[in-house]
């Protein structure tokens, strides 16, 4: 997954998981200060909000992100 320079981008799963599950990602091209941003409120059964942060402002970079639950 790319993400944008502009805000969070919406991750959809391939299938729907019955309540929200554990999501991590992981920045495959990562320059110093990135922070991968997954906000708590925006993660659902069915997607997720990510973003990379970059001193305060969103950046273009390759992820890869994985989701655990039932």
């Amino acid at each position: 997954t790319t993400t944008t320079a502009l805000a969070l981008k919406t991750v959809t799963y391939n299938q729907t998981f019955v309540a929200a599950p554990e999501v991590v990602g992981v920045i495959n091209d990562a320059s110093a200060g990135d922070v991968v941003n997954i906000p708590l409120a925006d993660v659902t059964s069915s997607n997720f909000k990510i973003g990379v942060l970059n001193s305060g402002s969103y950046v273009v970079r390759n992820i890869t992100w994985f989701a655990r639950g039932y």
